[in-house]
């Protein structure tokens, strides 16, 4: 019989001591600098972000119903700038076709949730996506004239809250992985960098393709373009990659010499 020469406790009885002095280090030399950093520049960065969106838009709209607009944000730190551009209001044809569309992606949905009873994660977003746009098609059916918002003021949001989002996300993925993470230091940096270009780059890429939709396909995707793949969408990545940063300290501390860092109550 093969006999053990360390038995190792509960997970319940055990616990890792923070590197308070790595944990500082990390918060001071990574997190505090890109937070000013980017409360300095980041009008200049939405200015440059939004002649970039401009310059490829123009490929699809003439140049001349296109402009740069700017909106006040932080009091202190100036504001944002964001791309003027016209709306393309939806024809009766187009709501009927969107209503019918999403009426028959719905009662999919349900069908597919019943045979799952309950349905997945992905089948539940799937729906909810499709309330709202239902939500849409009937109001654009409607009271289309009495639409509030638009293209212009959506890109004015969505860059307000894209300047919000990547703020918070400097903050809460500093705060996650420098405090709640135990990794090396130079595994902490490279996960928030990682973090930071990911949001950067999904955000860049998101405005280019939510300005292209509205203008030229239809507003009637408005409503579902913000509430299930806005800020909520960040925020689920978010989860996402903190979840597989956790999950790698958790296989790296639960075998080989990861073991010897626990302590035990």
């Amino acid at each position: 019989m093969q006999k053990k020469t360390q038995i190792y406790y509960s997970r319940s009885y055990r616990h890792l001591e923070p590197n308070s002095r790595e944990q500082l280090v990390f918060l001071l030399m990574c997190v505090l600098p890109c937070l000013i950093l980017f409360c300095t520049y980041y009008s200049e960065l939405s200015f440059q972000l939004a002649v970039l969106v401009k310059m490829e838009i123009s490929n699809f709209i003439q140049e001349s119903f296109l402009g740069i607009g700017y909106g006040d944000f932080l009091p202190v730190f100036g504001g944002v700038y964001f791309i003027d551009i016209p709306s393309k209001t939806p024809s009766f044809h187009e709501v009927v076709i969107n209503l019918a569309a999403t009426l028959l992606l719905l009662s999919m949905c349900f069908f597919s949730t019943k045979i799952r009873k309950g349905g997945t994660p992905l089948s539940i977003y799937f729906a909810i996506t499709l309330l709202i746009h239902l939500i849409a098609c009937i109001y654009f059916m409607f009271a289309k004239e009495f639409y509030p918002y638009s293209a212009t003021q959506y890109s004015e949001l969505y860059m307000k809250q894209q300047v919000s989002i990547w703020l918070a996300f400097i903050v809460l993925a500093g705060l996650i992985i420098g405090v709640f993470g135990y990794a090396s230091l130079t595994g902490k940096i490279a996960a928030f960098l990682g973090i930071m270009v990911y949001s950067f780059i999904f955000g860049c890429i998101r405005y280019l393709v939510f300005m292209l939709i509205i203008s030229t396909v239809s507003i009637i995707y408005m409503a579902t373009l913000f509430f299930t793949l806005g800020p909520l969408f960040d925020f689920i990545y978010l989860v996402c990659f903190y979840g597989i940063y956790i999950n790698s300290q958790i296989k790296r501390f639960d075998r080989g010499e990861g073991r010897l860092k626990w302590h035990w109550l």
